[in-house]
């Protein structure tokens, strides 16, 4: 998480975002990393993927781990303040044509001194609510045991 904080950080007073890469499995989602995207022009109050760049970054993870995929967007609000209505309607388009699949919206804050990560999943079948995450670093290679819950 202090990676996806630096980057936070780095950007203010900016918007700075991007992909949340990782697998899904039968009952959760395991976030291996947090990508950066880079863009043109940066503002204080929103942050867009340029189109056509998400496909190239999540191959580009895939040449490391080919069971990694795409779980959502993240991005940085370098005030305090929540998920906005225009994110939840994203998160919710993003939702739509995923087969009833997860989406996350990662949102990267400050709260009092520190920065923190908050995660949103949606699917096409609920409403967007918060998810809890834990920490887990990359996913074992094939045939080794998943860590304990």
């Amino acid at each position: 998480m202090a990676s996806i904080c630096a980057l936070a950080i780095a950007a203010e007073p900016f918007e700075t975002g991007g992909l949340i890469v990782g697998v899904t499995t039968a009952d959760s989602l395991w976030i291996t990393r947090f990508l950066e995207v880079a863009v043109a022009k940066r503002h204080r109050s929103r942050f867009l993927i340029p189109a056509g760049a998400t496909h190239p970054v999540i191959d580009d993870a895939r040449t490391e781990d080919p069971r990694v995929g795409y779980l959502g967007d993240w991005h940085s609000h370098p005030v305090d303040v929540g998920p906005s209505s225009i994110d939840f309607s994203t998160l919710v388009d993003l939702a739509v044509g995923s087969l009833g699949h997860r989406r996350l919206l990662g949102l990267v804050r400050p709260i009092g001194p520190s920065w923190t990560l908050e995660l949103w999943s949606v699917n096409r079948f609920r409403r967007p609510r918060r998810a809890e995450y834990q920490l887990t670093g990359p996913v074992p290679p094939p045939g080794d045991a998943a860590p304990n819950k």
